[in-house]
This record gives structure tokens, C-alpha cells and sequence, in this order.
């Protein structure tokens, strides 16, 4: 069996396959859907309360953050790229900032990047609009350099409140960036990837709500763009694949 297996992924590689997820995946999702709906219907009236105010409460922030003037980046950005997505998603995905595409467009992940994050989203069997996607900070850099620590850390308090608001159920970091500060950490993502840490949730204006979510780290797809040796993007690929089925291993546990 372990030879078949091999055989099977080398042809796959051989053939230039980027990604590869079993059916199984697409058959947890449904379940995990099917759960959600049940507890969604017993409780729709609150949920539409809740819905609503959160809704709300997320059009304020972005009026905030559409005045923000907090740090410099403001002056030289065309749009503020807030983020977009479901409330309530079962993913949710954070990045690093804007590039050139996204500050045209005001849209997070849009790029070159965006669309092999959109194509890895597919895979495991969701859509864009299925998930909520976001960057540590809401304006582009000058030049796509990495934000500054009082950049990001200015930043930072929006995403908090976005997070709040939307509230993933489990949470996927784009690169070290993104890994670092929404953590308060100093890890290398190729040492972080493939575990599971917690976010603590902060501003939760309900007092039942979860207070801690899953973060699986990953590589940005951008650092996947700019690799031109094809054994090693196809390893990264895999590897990016791997951490976000570890995402969907962690959603099935808070389902059961």
C-alpha cells in the first residue's frame, strides 16, 4: 500500500498536479455544514439579532479605518484595503498588507498571490466569498516593503476588532509577518508551520462568545510566486496544502 501510494504522488508530481485533497475533506465540510445549520435553525432568532449587530458593527469599522491617519502609510496609499469575506466563516485568512494589485482595487489578495490563494481555497472545497480574508495592516507599503513595527502594531488594533466581529472559527496566518503580530511572537515560519496555536480573543462584546481560536500558520503565497525552481515550489505547495488541511482537522474537532 505505502508503495502505491508513493508511486500515485510521484506520478501526480510528474505531472505537474499543484494540489492534491482527498474527497474526504469535501465530505467533512458538508458534515461540519450540516452541523452548523442544525444549531443555526434552533437558535435563529438570536442569531439574527446577533447577525445584524455584527453586520452593523463591522460598516462602522470600516468607516474607521477608511479615516485612519494613525501612521504615515495613509499619505501615499491609493485605497484602504479593509477586507472582505463571510461573518462567522469557518476560515479565516491573514496576511501580511496590500500589495500594488490590492491598493488599486481597495481588495485584499487580488494579485498574483491572491489567485493562488483563491485556487488553494477551491481545493479544499470552499469559495472566496465562503471565507473572510484580511492583512495585518490596511494600507500598502511603499514599494510592497514589510510594514514597520509601529506600522503593524498601529494596525493591529483594527484587525482585532475585525476578528471580534467576524469571529472565525479557526484562523490561518499568510507568512511571518502575519504570524508574529497577531501572536506576539518571534517565530520563523518554517519552524511554526504545521502546529496549532491559540489567538486570544480581545473586545468581545458578548460574554458567552469563544475567547480563544485555533491559528495554523502557513506560508504567503507571494513567497510561493517569486520561487522559480519547480521541485521546490511543488514541495512548498504541498506543504501549504498540509497546513491548511491541519486547519480543517481543527475545525472538525470544535464541530463535534
Amino acid at each position: 500500500m505505502k508503495n502505491y501510494l508513493f508511486n500515485l504522488l510521484q506520478t501526480y508530481k510528474e505531472l505537474g498536479v499543484d494540489f492534491l485533497i482527498p474527497h474526504f475533506f469535501s465530505a467533512q465540510r458538508q458534515i461540519v455544514a450540516d452541523q452548523q445549520t442544525n444549531i443555526k435553525d434552533s437558535l435563529q432568532p438570536q442569531f439574527e439579532n446577533d447577525y445584524a449587530q455584527d453586520e452593523k458593527d463591522l460598516k462602522l469599522l470600516q468607516q474607521e479605518v477608511e479615516n485612519c491617519k494613525s501612521c504615515e502609510l495613509y499619505r501615499s496609499k491609493t485605497h484602504y484595503v479593509f477586507g472582505e469575506g463571510k461573518i462567522y466563516p469557518d476560515l479565516m485568512f491573514i496576511g501580511e498588507a496590500p500589495g500594488k494589485t490590492e491598493d488599486q482595487t481597495g481588495r485584499p489578495f487580488v494579485g498574483e498571490a491572491g489567485q493562488l490563494l483563491e485556487k488553494l481555497i477551491i481545493k479544499i472545497g470552499y469559495k472566496r466569498e465562503d471565507v473572510y480574508i484580511a492583512n495585518i495592516v490596511k494600507c500598502r507599503p511603499p514599494g510592497n516593503r514589510t510594514p514597520t513595527a509601529i506600522e503593524a502594531k498601529t494596525c493591529l488594533g483594527h484587525l482585532q476588532k475585525q476578528i471580534a466581529i467576524i469571529k472565525p472559527k479557526v484562523i490561518v496566518t499568510l507568512g511571518n509577518v502575519a504570524l508574529n503580530y497577531l501572536l506576539n511572537t518571534h517565530l520563523q515560519i518554517t519552524k511554526a508551520r504545521g502546529r496549532v496555536y491559540e489567538y486570544q480573543c480581545s473586545g468581545l462584546k458578548n460574554p458567552l462568545a469563544k475567547k480563544t481560536i485555533p491559528v495554523v500558520s502557513t506560508y504567503h503565497p507571494a513567497f510561493l510566486v517569486r520561487e522559480k525552481r519547480k521541485d521546490e515550489l511543488l514541495k512548498l505547495k504541498w506543504q501549504m496544502l498540509s497546513d491548511v488541511q491541519l486547519a480543517l482537522q481543527e475545525l472538525k474537532k470544535l464541530c463535534r
